[in-house]
C-alpha cells in the first residue's frame, strides 16, 4: 500500500514471489496472492483515505487499462465516502438548528407568562388611577390613558408571541375568518399612539366607505 501512496499512482506487481519487498507479508503469504495491484482512494482534498487492492492466486499481467479501471473505482469510492460524510455533517446540522429552534420557542414561550402577570397589575393599576383621576386633573388622565393603552397593546404583543411559539410547536391552530381591514389599521394606529404623542405629532386618517376585508386569525 505505502508504494501505491509514494508514487500517487497504481501500483502494480507481477510477481510477489519474485519480489523481495513482499515475501514476509503476511496478507499476501495467507491469501496465496501471486499478481496484485493496488491504488490509493483520495478524498475531496485530494488526501488519502485508504486503498483500494484487487490480487491473483495466479500469474496475471494488468495492463495499464485495468490499472485505469481500478483508480476510476477507487475515486467513485471516495465520492461515495465524502458524500456519506456531507450527509453525515448535514444531518448533525439540521438537528442543531431543530434543537436551537425548540430552545428558541421554549424561551418565547416562557417568557411570555412571564410578562404577562407584572403587565396585568400594570393594566389593572392603569384603570384605577384612571378612574379617580378622570375628573380630577385631565392632563394626568391623558397620560393614564396612554399607559392604559399602550399596556393593552403591550399584552397584545405578547399574546401573538405566544401564539407564534405555539403554532411553531404545533400546539395551536389557526382560525383565519374574514376581518374587516379598517379594525386591523385602528389597531395598528393605537399601538405608535404613545410615540407620536410624545413627539407632538398628530395623524389623521380617512377611510373608504366601503369595508375591505382579509382571510386571517384574529
Amino acid at each position: 500500500y505505502e508504494h501505491s501512496y509514494v508514487q500517487d499512482e497504481p501500483f502494480i506487481v507481477e510477481n510477489h514471489h519474485n519480489d523481495s519487498r513482499f515475501r514476509t507479508d503476511k496478507i499476501i503469504l495467507d491469501h496465496g496472492i501471486v499478481s496484485s495491484m493496488s491504488t490509493v482512494i483520495h478524498e475531496y482534498n485530494n488526501e488519502p483515505f485508504g486503498f483500494l487492492s484487487v490480487g491473483c492466486s495466479k500469474y496475471r499481467f494488468f495492463s495499464k487499462a485495468d490499472a485505469e479501471f481500478l483508480q476510476t473505482i477507487a475515486n467513485v469510492l471516495g465520492a461515495v465516502v465524502r458524500r456519506r460524510q456531507l450527509e453525515s455533517e448535514l444531518w448533525q446540522k439540521v438537528d442543531m438548528l431543530a434543537d436551537n429552534d425548540r430552545k428558541k420557542n421554549e424561551f418565547i414561550a416562557m417568557l411570555s407568562h412571564e410578562l404577562r402577570n407584572p403587565l396585568t397589575a400594570i393594566m389593572t393599576g392603569s384603570e384605577i388611577l384612571g378612574m379617580k383621576n378622570s375628573c380630577v386633573d385631565k392632563d394626568l388622565s391623558r397620560i393614564i390613558d396612554v399607559i392604559s393603552k399602550q399596556t393593552k397593546n403591550l399584552k397584545r404583543m405578547i399574546d401573538d408571541l405566544l401564539d407564534i411559539s405555539r403554532v411553531t410547536r404545533g400546539v395551536i391552530v389557526l382560525k383565519r375568518e374574514e376581518i374587516e381591514l379598517k379594525k386591523v389599521l385602528l389597531r395598528m394606529l393605537e399601538v405608535y399612539q404613545g410615540q407620536m404623542l410624545a413627539k407632538n405629532l398628530k395623524l389623521e386618517t380617512e377611510f373608504q366607505e366601503d369595508p375591505i376585508y382579509v382571510f386571517a386569525d384574529e
